[in-house]
């Protein structure tokens, strides 16, 4: 490197502190971190669960699984001994569906600000905090500035709530940025998930489409943007009238993190569980680790005829979690 400009990197840190401008091979720490989410199709699209130090926006329309699948994903990380915390925009929370999904509510913090400008101070405090491992903002649609909720409806505020959630992701941002880029005691790694909604765009005679709420900030500031649908229901063999869980797709609009715009699926039933086996095994043979012949299934010795029984014989051998981790070892940041 020339000297001019290890003079002028040496300025730099001597002036702003150490670690402000380093080399990118000292700056290892730089390397993307993730946290399984406990939804394999979802991990498998991210690149191995959610990175961390980063913001993201679950959108979709209602019903779509945007707030189960966070909650889920909540349920994963208190396993994993990491701090959570839900901030309730719609009041809506509900601690009996919470728990039947696997949340800890007892550990799990919540708050239910009045307004969109209390909940910036509460997501922006935890933020810098560095103690919350997840913070879930559930929605962006549902919050309402001050403003709006004191003056008369017929009064119009033109853009506020943009307004005020644009100055949430610059706060958040600056909230996440470490000061020493070789020190890992500096880095912020909380992960927050901005839950939203979607309005039909109006005016437009051909392709109308939809907008989300909240201004454009948000899809900027936002590393990772997941739009999620119900793809249908699910129901039993023997009954076909009361479903008994929904077929989640999901896709990703934009990752800044991992291959963008792949789309996946998951089975999220009504006792709170998930099925992560169809979407391991297929995983698995896509990788290799599985290979099938027809309607034969073989991995290392074992082969069976049928899905279903080469299912059962790895439960009962206790293989699908080590299948697990050899899928999520061979993708990147797994």
């Amino acid at each position: 490197m020339k000297k001019n400009l290890n003079k002028i990197i040496a300025a730099i840190n001597k002036k702003y502190g150490e670690g402000t401008i380093v080399l990118g091979k000292v700056a290892s720490l730089l390397n993307t971190q993730r946290i399984r989410t406990g939804i394999v199709a979802l991990d498998l699209i991210l690149g191995g669960g959610l990175p961390t130090s980063s913001i993201l926006e679950f959108f979709g329309r209602e019903s779509g699984g945007k707030t189960s699948t966070a909650l889920k994903i909540i349920a994963n990380f208190q396993q994993l001994g990491k701090t959570c915390a839900f901030i309730d925009m719609e009041h809506s929370f509900n601690a009996e569906w919470a728990t039947t999904l696997g949340v800890d509510v007892d550990n799990l913090l919540i708050s239910q600000p009045e307004s969109l400008e209390e909940s910036i101070d509460v997501i922006d405090a935890l933020t810098r905090s560095k103690d919350v491992d997840l913070i879930v903002y559930d929605s962006i649609a549902a919050a309402v500035p001050i403003e709006e909720v004191e003056k008369s409806a017929e009064d119009q505020q033109m853009a506020l709530q943009a307004r005020l959630f644009s100055k949430m992701c610059r706060k958040l941002n600056s909230a996440l940025q470490t000061t020493n880029l070789e020190n890992k005691e500096s880095y912020n790694n909380t992960i927050i998930i901005l839950i939203n909604q979607v309005r039909e765009k109006v005016g437009q005679l051909y392709a109308r489409g939809y907008e989300t709420p909240g201004g454009h900030n948000i899809k900027h500031t936002a590393k990772i943007r997941i739009e999620f649908k119900k793809k249908d229901y699910l129901y039993d063999k023997q009954n076909k009238e009361d479903p008994i869980g929904v077929d989640i797709i999901f896709r990703t609009v934009k990752n800044k993190t991992w291959v963008p715009y792949k789309t996946g699926t998951f089975k999220l039933y009504f006792d709170g569980s998930v099925d992560n086996t169809e979407t391991i095994i297929f995983e698995a043979k896509k990788l290799g680790l599985i290979k099938q012949s027809g309607p034969m299934y073989e991995y290392e010795d074992i082969k069976e005829k049928g899905m279903e029984s080469f299912i059962e014989v790895l439960k009962e051998k206790n293989l699908i979690d080590v299948i697990t981790d050899k899928v999520y070892n061979l993708i990147k940041g797994g």
